[in-house]
């Protein structure tokens, strides 16, 4: 693979990290209007606000309290957990399927690459 091959991966890879991260807080705080029960519709606008909160202060490309290493990646992992349950309640069996899918192998591929830094 040459290096133009390998930074359209690594953009590629990039661009759907970013688009994650906003999919899965729009998702969540979509399901303060899809939710049946007051209790879900005020669990999944808190979910959103708290995401919002703590991937600002500690996921972050510029934020000066960043995590780096493993606690990055629990990090990581714990997000897209939460997505993907989310997602599973908010959306049903397809989007709990294919949510994880995509984020963990895009996980993968930021790690395998080692884009994490970015």
């Amino acid at each position: 693979m040459n290096t133009s091959n390998i930074n359209v991966t690594s953009g590629i890879i990039l661009l759907v990290r970013f688009l994650l991260e906003i999919i899965t807080v729009i998702g969540i705080f979509i399901g303060t209007f899809l939710g049946h029960q007051l209790a879900y519709k005020i669990g999944f606008f808190l979910l959103s606000i708290m995401i919002v909160i703590v991937w600002s202060k500690y996921g972050a490309p510029k934020s000066p309290v960043r995590l780096h290493g493993t606690k990055k990646l629990i990090l990581e992992v714990s997000m897209y957990m939460i997505g993907t349950i989310s997602f599973y309640i908010i959306f049903g069996m397809k989007m709990g399927l294919y949510y994880p899918i995509i984020a963990f192998t895009d996980l993968g591929l930021l790690y395998l690459l080692k884009l994490q830094n970015y």
